[in-house]
């Protein structure tokens, strides 16, 4: 035990069971999702949190992060990390809408899927209202489709 860090020998406290990630130095991305039958992607958006991560304080407060929409990645990459969250929206039978949060590695360019929200914010600093905007949808037109794709079921 004298060769783990700290923060492993705290978890180990709460649980005989931890979970050790590898630490990618990326570029965090949100792709937003909407649609039933034909799901379609919006903006991806682009994550920089002021901070040295993206956490539940940074994710609340205005002003604690810069957002970029549409990300600041190539076409070829933002086809990519669409793809790969269009699959996981429907690999885990995703309807109506869903956030996938990715970590695009800044070397090898490899999309890790970070999780899938199946209920995103809609506060002034949530990610899919902002992706909507971005796509010239507004807000109370989003707000709109979700209630008439959740009225439909």
């Amino acid at each position: 035990a004298g060769d783990l860090p700290d923060a492993i020998i705290s978890a180990l406290g709460y649980s005989k069971k931890v979970i050790l990630e590898k630490f990618i130095d990326g570029i965090e991305l949100a792709v937003s999702i909407i649609g039933k039958e034909k799901p379609k992607t919006l903006p991806v958006v682009e994550i920089v949190p002021k901070k040295k991560f993206f956490d539940f304080e940074s994710r609340s407060k205005v002003g604690e992060v810069d957002y970029f929409a549409p990300a600041r990645i190539s076409s070829s990459l933002d086809k990519k990390v669409k793809e790969v969250a269009i699959a996981v929206h429907n690999s885990l039978k995703c309807t109506k809408l869903s956030r996938v949060d990715i970590m695009l590695d800044r070397k090898e360019k490899i999309p890790y899927v970070l999780e899938l929200n199946t209920s995103p914010g809609m506060t002034d600093t949530s990610l899919l209202p902002m992706a909507a905007e971005e796509a010239g949808i507004p807000f109370e037109e989003l707000v709109d489709e979700i209630i008439k794709m959740s009225l439909s079921d």
